[in-house]
């Protein structure tokens, strides 16, 4: 009888056994072709990556971003300069397409064999650190980075080119378009970037000062911070940000102002807050900041007003 029931189940069984051995062929069959796809496409002869000193130029940056050893890997891309702009900005813009990110997601779930790969995410943040070194030699990069940063090969690739041009200053003015454009980027940190950006370059504050007010209302808490930061960059020049200051320090109350007030030819300096007090919490301080560079008049005022309103009886009762 048992016999018997093992032959009728055999059926099944081989069937069973023949669904698995087909996913399987399909699975092999795909990883195949996706492999076969990828060494097809041509791909852009990259720039050079020269050993130096016994290394990649791209290990000395991951050296000098993390490692323990800042100070050679400061002094070897000292040495390299602008030589290796061009491998900065392929590092800048690193992205993978959807093929690439398809066959990727699909090499790193199989066990046949392994695939190296660096995640343009991890190139993109370390460019910033190689051009950071660069400092003011890297202005001849600027029209370059400024293409990429339009052609959004990827919102992180943006976000880091927004910080390095920001960076720059006064000489990536040439930047303040695009950047404007993306303060109404969909992604928050996009956004966030540009409107630093904005704070950093500090030019053609007829456009770019309302941008910053606005982006006092940005539902973001980093974009909010900086662009109260990026407002008292301007100066007098961003006069017209005075009673967006004002209304936003009302609102985000700094805690020096609960102190009692500084003596004469002496700054109030807030305490720090938590680290894990967020952005917001350093909002207020820093639009206080701002406003006592653009309007030391009104910072007085509004800084004797707090302190009252926080002395008062009915803001100290419970």
């Amino acid at each position: 009888m048992n016999s018997f029931l093992a032959l009728r189940a055999l059926p099944d069984r081989l069937g069973s056994m023949r669904k698995r051995f087909v996913i399987a062929a399909l699975a092999s069959a795909l990883i195949a072709g996706a492999l076969v796809i990828w060494l097809a496409i041509p791909s852009p002869k990259a720039p050079d990556n020269p050993i130096i000193r016994g290394k990649l130029l791209s290990e000395w940056i991951t050296e000098m971003e993390f490692g323990s050893n800042y100070a050679t890997a400061s002094s070897v891309l000292k040495e390299v300069g602008t030589n290796a702009i061009p491998f900065y900005l392929q590092m800048a813009t690193a992205h993978d397409t959807p093929l690439e990110s398809a066959w990727f997601s699909v090499a790193s779930r199989q066990h046949f064999f392994k695939v190296k790969h660096t995640q343009p995410n991890d190139l993109n943040n370390a460019s910033m650190a190689a051009f950071r070194q660069l400092g003011s030699n890297g202005w001849v990069a600027i029209p370059e980075l400024i293409r990429a940063y339009d052609r959004a090969y990827s919102p992180n690739s943006q976000n880091v080119i927004a910080f390095i041009l920001g960076d720059f200053g006064p000489p990536a003015r040439a930047a303040i378009p695009s950047l404007l454009r993306e303060t109404s980027n969909k992604v928050d940190f996009v956004r966030n970037s540009a409107y630093r950006a904005l704070g950093g370059i500090h030019e053609d504050a007829p456009r770019a000062v309302p941008a910053l007010i606005r982006g006092l209302n940005d539902t973001y808490d980093t974009s909010r911070y900086h662009s109260a930061q990026g407002l008292g960059n301007f100066g007098t020049n961003a006069h017209a940000a005075v009673p967006a200051l004002v209304s936003f320090i009302k609102t985000n109350v700094p805690s020096s102002v609960s102190a009692a007030p500084p003596s004469p030819g002496m700054k109030s300096i807030a305490p720090r807050p938590s680290p894990s007090a967020g952005w917001s919490a350093d909002a207020g301080q820093t639009a206080l900041n701002s406003l006592r560079n653009i309007d030391p008049a009104a910072a007085a005022q509004l800084e004797a007003e707090l302190r009252t309103n926080s002395s008062s009886p009915s803001s100290t009762s419970r």
